[in-house]
């Protein structure tokens, strides 16, 4: 019987797993801009050279089954069509059902100078996802006897998989300062349910931006490589999906190659439905650079009701590779039109 009661355990908190993962409907980030494409399609090419990133976020480390999530992307620049294109996967898997969700991208950006200070960067994404449940992991009442377990009668066979189609887009505004951005993901309502419902995935919007802050001298040098060596990044993403709303507020200080950061994620001063603060965690990011190459590692600090479950937070590491740039005569690029936005 104890093995039973383990199984009921395990059971019940996959669900509260996956109605929390219901209404938020997409996994999110700490260091959301080691994945720019995931964010916002504008990023696409936004280096001014080709860029090579690895994220793998490991999320509830205190439950038996912890959330998982990673995201690989390649985008590359254009500068002669003042463009940037990229490919794009991402797979998240949670709780004791290994409920997946798998989604493949190519993202398509371009850039328009407004004049010599001032560019704009609207974008373009689409992708294929799959979402898969494993129901022989679950526990369901009719397996559940005096002497232990036995097969369940439900038959899920046409309920355990789905592929749908996705369409995101998003704008960047920046000069070499300053930048504010918006994305709108899965405009085109996919119905990712099992049981064809017809119930849409809510589209996601975010707003994010940022500044840099010399703090050598009042003056942003605009090359990338010559970027200053102290300076302070305030930045913000709000993000908003159905009934689900959150606002991160952060501080990075790059001293480099070193690059340390703090972020609160929430929005304390308002309730959900149910009564309960939009609030998340706080996080805390170290981070470095070495020969094109940048490493992040971020964690998450539970102040949300899930604090109460023992979850232990949220371990974030991020990879990623800037490469070097060809050596060939080409039209000279404009480094003031770089997106001044952190690494991690």
């Amino acid at each position: 019987m104890k093995q039973v009661y383990q199984n009921i355990i395990k059971f019940t908190v996959a669900l509260v797993l996956l109605a929390n993962l219901s209404h938020a409907q997409d996994f999110q980030l700490t260091q959301f801009y080691a994945s720019p494409l995931l964010l916002n399609p504008g990023f696409a090419g936004a280096t001014g050279q080709n860029r090579a990133t690895l994220h793998n976020r490991v999320q509830w480390t205190g439950l038996a089954k912890p959330y998982r999530a990673h995201v690989a992307s390649f985008d590359h620049s254009m500068p002669q069509q003042r463009s940037g294109i990229g490919v794009m996967v991402a797979s998240e898997v949670n709780g004791t059902s290994r409920f997946r969700t798998q989604t493949a991208n190519v993202v398509y950006s371009h850039r328009i100078d407004v004049n010599s200070s001032w560019s704009i960067r609207p974008g373009l994404q689409f992708g294929v996802g799959n979402r898969r449940i494993d129901y022989s992991q679950l526990v369901f009442g009719d397996q559940i006897y005096e002497r232990g377990l036995t097969g369940t009668q439900e038959d899920f066979s046409n309920m355990n998989s789905r592929y749908f189609f996705d369409v995101a887009s998003g704008v960047v505004v920046h000069n070499s300062q300053v930048w504010i951005g918006f994305s709108a993901h899965h405009l085109n309502r996919p119905d990712v349910t099992f049981v064809r419902s017809g119930e849409a995935l809510p589209i996601r919007m975010s707003v994010h931006g940022g500044a840099k802050i010399n703090l050598d001298n009042n003056r942003i040098r605009s090359s990338y490589k010559s970027r200053p060596d102290n300076v302070l990044i305030p930045s913000f993403n709000y993000k908003q999906q159905g009934n689900f709303r959150q606002l991160d507020l952060g501080m990075y200080w790059n001293y480099e190659p070193i690059i340390v950061g703090a972020w609160y994620r929430g929005i304390p001063v308002f309730s959900s439905e149910e009564g309960y603060p939009f609030r998340d965690a706080v996080a805390i990011l170290v981070g470095t650079k070495f020969n094109g190459f940048y490493f992040g590692y971020s964690y998450d600090f539970t102040v949300s009701r899930m604090e109460v479950y023992n979850s232990g937070g949220a371990h974030e590491l991020s990879i990623s590779y800037v490469f070097p740039e060809r050596r060939k005569k080409k039209p000279k690029k404009r480094r003031d039109m770089i997106i001044p936005c952190p690494d991690f």
